[in-house]
């Protein structure tokens, strides 16, 4: 699978995700809301871990540095959900909060590609990070 079919499919689950995600509001605390899908991800994490020796070679390396960087990602990403739900059981509309949660994803990865990874930030990723910047002011106004 390469990256780009990987990346419409994690749209996709995502995108299920968030319509799940604001069916549960007002049915259970946002902290609450966190144990089942940390279960979920533990139970599909094991089961791939089980079939890692068939596909270890295509995988890679496993080293104490990327373990470490993996938890401290996970536990971002347990935040950055909890906040999520937080934002959605205060009312927050699904189809205001995802863009501009989106957006901000989308300008914090560009900077971080330039800042840590060395990527180029040219004049067209300058122009894309503006244009996401206006379309999340003007989403959050109406």
């Amino acid at each position: 699978m390469n990256w780009l079919v990987a990346s419409i499919l994690s749209v996709i689950l995502f995108s299920i995700t968030n319509g799940i995600a604001r069916g549960f509001q007002g049915k259970i605390h946002p902290l609450f809301a966190l144990v089942p899908q940390l279960i979920g991800s533990l139970i599909v994490a094991v089961l791939l871990s089980l079939g890692y020796k068939s596909i270890a070679p295509k995988i890679g390396t496993f080293t104490t540095q990327g373990a470490i960087l993996a938890v401290i990602a996970g536990v971002s990403w347990v935040l950055a959900q909890l906040l999520y739900y937080t934002a959605l059981s205060k009312n927050a509309p699904l189809s205001v909060a995802i863009p501009i949660i989106s957006g901000g994803i989308i300008v914090g990865g560009v900077v971080a590609g330039a800042l840590f990874f060395s990527e180029q930030l040219g004049a067209s990723r300058i122009i894309g990070i503006i244009l996401v910047l206006i379309g999340s002011i003007l989403l959050a106004r109406t």
